[in-house]
């Protein structure tokens, strides 16, 4: 699979940062220029949502396979984790898995107005696809 650089941008989510967008076949992700650390990855395409034949997960489950990814991938996850306030959503795609999102946050730095509070959040299907992967904490702001 090849990963194209697509363009450098404002980060929409940070004022005054730059990302790097690049894109492969169904995903984009977002670098940081300065440090090279991926601060989002997106699926684009939902057609890789229906890809594996894995059977649904259950949410506890589900969790344990996020915590195992930020471990490989989120460079101080495991030295920040305790200072997060961690949430679970989910978003049900008619015809195609739940999204489950568990997401770490940062409960007591006040965000400008414009801005959402600094946190860690990955989405993973039902069925064990992550789908999205965000990291404005470890990677810095």
């Amino acid at each position: 699979m090849a990963v194209e650089y697509g363009a450098t941008v404002p980060n929409p989510n940070v004022s005054g940062q730059m990302v790097e967008v690049y894109a492969a076949p169904g995903v984009q992700y977002w670098v940081d220029p300065q440090t090279d650390i991926v601060r989002q990855m997106l699926i684009m395409s939902p057609f890789v949502l229906t890809e594996s034949g894995a059977l649904e997960n259950s949410p506890e489950g589900l969790e344990m396979q996020v915590r195992e990814f930020l471990e490989k991938n989120c460079v101080c996850f495991k030295d920040v984790e305790n200072r997060l306030e961690f949430q679970v959503g989910e978003k049900n795609i008619e015809g195609g898995p739940t999204i489950r999102f568990f997401r770490w946050e940062v409960v007591n730095e006040a965000p400008s107005t414009n801005e959402l509070p600094p946190f860690i959040q990955v989405g993973v299907s039902s069925n064990g696809i992550v789908v999205s992967y965000t990291d404005f904490v470890c990677s810095g702001r």
